[in-house]
């Protein structure tokens, strides 16, 4: 469903982050 492809999106956008900024945690 779209709303699973959606979460999905969101999840890997913020593993980015984590990977860009990991001092923030």
């Amino acid at each position: 469903s779209i709303f699973l492809y959606l979460i999905q999106i969101h999840c890997y956008k913020d593993a980015k982050l984590m990977k860009l900024f990991p001092n923030i945690i």
